[in-house]
Order: structure tokens, then C-alpha cells, then sequence
């Protein structure tokens, strides 16, 4: 796995995940002309309804982040010629498969938003969280004072952190069996209750790109994350904690930590996401301590390459009465 894409988010085994998850069909358009190439990785998926008897297609991006990126080019001025060649193929890519729309959740740290800011629909959603790696002191600089007093906390109680290259199957069910405890106490919606077996792809899939880290209190795992390494980035992914040992503070030092570790190997930043709703709720609140003077805005994409078979879709679920929301993209799958 070379680092030629910039990110995990953007290598066919990242997306394999999802496609064996049941997600879509992982397909890759790769674009190359005089003044350079961009990859764009996506997966296609059936729309369960047809028109007229011919089945139609809408795509979407694997879980996470991703979007075209630009992997080389020869002169950055002809960044706009190419971006706008490369959109000319899609779409002729796209109307010849039937693809009637597409959903984007582009990179918060590459700002790959910018490349389709003439053709998509770009909409800002929400703030992420990122820790720079640039030295040990501008990361816990960066701490809030709240959140420095509960990584000492943990020391203090005597949290070990373990970071796993080389995990079991015994290792991701003590995992799994963590983060969907947590996900049913956080009444997640079902697309997060992922199998057993979607982790095992995972760690299967992604190999020396992923690591499992455990905090450890008295010979018992209390808390536990999987991370992503790539190029630059260390990406926060899943996670799930013991509740009863809340107190501890065993997250707070199991993130500083992998920080730490982060800086060590000269990566950039630490990536930590967003919360669940916004920039209010306790999850974004909580990874806000962890760089309180650095924000990154997350946004979406959204196209209709078929506005007629889009509307046909549309109207076919009103016709069943349901209700429609009007911001839920795209709305013919309600």
C-alpha cells in the first residue's frame, strides 16, 4: 500500500470494507490527461425501485471521508482545466450506467471540497477535530486545562496504553463486544450495530494500516479504539468504553497517547472527527479539548446527474404517502 493517495480513505482496500458490508459496488474512476490525473473512488449502488422497467443507479461515498483527489498535476494554475475534464468523463461515465445522483462527504483535512466547488451542490455540515503532531509540547498546548487534569488523572490511576499491530480474532471480539455495548447505550441508529465480521474485514483489509489500542485498568480492557495510520494522518475510527469506569478517564488517555505515539512517527495530525449531531453535542465537545484552538470544516456534496428520473423516484414515494424530508439527500431513499 503505497502512499501515493494521500489518505486511507481513498485505497481500494479501505472501500472493500464497505462493499463486502453489503454497501454498494466498490468502483474506481481514474482520470489522466496532459496536465495530470485524479482518482475518485465510490461505491454504486442499485436503487430499489425501477422506472418505467430499467433499473437505475446512485453512488455514495464509503463511510468516513473521500472524494476525488488530485494525485499529480503539472502545474497547479491548471488545476480548474483539469477538474473540469475530469468532470466532462464522469458525467458521460455516469449517464451511460444509469447513475442518477451522488452523495459526497468530502476530506476535512485535504479540503478536496474546493475541486467541485463549480459542479456539486457543497454544503457545509459540520467541524471536526484534529490534534497537531508537530512536537509533544504543542500538543498538550493545545489541551484544554479540563482535559490535561483527566489524562493526569488516569496516570495516576495507573491506565496502561497498549497499541496492537498484530491483533487475534479473540482481540477484535473483545472489541466488538466493547463498541456495540457502547453504540446501544448511545441508542446509535442501526447502520453503527456493524457484525463481527465487518471488523475482522477490517483489520484484514488494512493490515499494517491499522492499529487496535486498549486502555488497560487492572488486567481489564476499559477502554478501546480502533485507529487508522496512513501518510500524514492518524484517524480516530471506532471506539467503545466500559461506562462503569467512566471516571477513570481512561479515553481521554488512551487519545493522548496515541497522540504521542503520532508525533513519534512524524505524522501530521491525529484526526478525531466530528460529534454525532454538530458542533453542540458532547461528543464534539469532548473532542474539542483535545485542541482547543483548531478547528476543520467538514462538508458534503450532492449532484443530480438525472433530474427527470430523479423526480420519477421521488414521485413514486409520494404516491405510497410517505412523507418526504426535505433535506435528506437523495430523497428517493426514505
Amino acid at each position: 500500500m503505497g502512499k501515493k493517495n494521500k489518505d486511507i480513505y481513498f485505497i481500494e482496500e479501505y472501500g472493500k470494507i464497505f462493499e463486502k458490508n453489503g454497501e454498494g459496488s466498490l468502483e474506481t474512476f481514474y482520470f489522466e490527461n496532459d496536465i495530470g490525473s485524479v482518482l475518485y473512488r465510490y461505491l454504486k449502488r442499485e436503487i430499489p425501485m425501477e422506472v418505467e422497467g430499467e433499473k437505475y443507479y446512485d453512488t455514495i461515498t464509503p463511510y468516513g471521508y473521500g472524494g476525488p483527489i488530485i494525485l499529480e498535476i503539472n502545474n497547479i494554475e491548471n488545476k480548474d482545466e483539469l477538474i473540469k475534464e475530469f468532470n466532462k468523463e464522469l458525467e458521460k461515465k455516469f449517464e451511460s450506467e444509469n447513475i442518477v445522483s451522488s452523495f459526497l462527504r468530502f476530506h476535512p483535512l485535504l479540503k478536496n471540497e474546493i475541486l467541485l466547488k463549480n459542479n456539486f451542490e457543497i454544503e457545509y455540515n459540520r467541524d471536526t477535530i484534529a490534534i497537531n503532531l508537530e512536537s509533544e509540547n504543542v500538543i498538550w498546548d493545545n489541551i484544554h486545562s479540563k482535559c490535561r487534569n483527566m489524562i493526569r488523572k488516569a496516570e495516576k490511576n495507573n491506565i496502561q496504553i497498549e497499541i496492537k499491530s498484530n491483533v487475534t480474532e479473540a482481540e477484535i471480539e473483545e472489541f466488538y463486544n466493547l463498541y456495540r455495548e457502547t453504540m446501544i447505550k448511545n441508542n446509535a441508529i442501526e447502520y453503527y450495530l456493524f457484525s463481527k465480521n465487518f471488523f475482522i474485514n477490517t483489520f484484514k483489509l488494512l493490515g499494517e494500516n491499522i492499529k487496535l489500542v486498549n486502555a488497560v485498568y487492572e488486567n481489564k480492557i476499559i477502554s478501546s479504539a480502533i485507529i487508522l495510520e496512513y501518510g500524514d494522518y492518524l484517524h480516530y475510527h471506532f471506539s467503545g468504553s466500559n461506562l462503569d469506569f467512566k471516571k477513570l478517564a481512561a479515553t481521554n488517555f488512551l487519545i493522548y497517547k496515541v497522540a504521542l505515539y503520532g508525533c513519534e512517527k512524524k505524522i501530521k495530525y491525529f484526526h478525531l472527527g466530528g460529534g454525532y449531531l454538530g458542533n453542540e453535542d458532547s461528543l464534539f465537545k469532548f473532542k474539542q479539548s483535545f485542541n482547543k484552538n483548531e478547528k476543520f470544516e467538514f462538508f458534503i456534496g450532492k449532484k443530480i446527474y438525472n433530474e427527470e428520473i430523479y423526480t420519477k423516484l421521488v414521485n413514486q414515494l409520494l404516491a405510497k404517502n410517505k412523507i418526504i424530508q426535505e433535506n435528506f439527500f437523495p430523497k428517493y431513499r426514505q
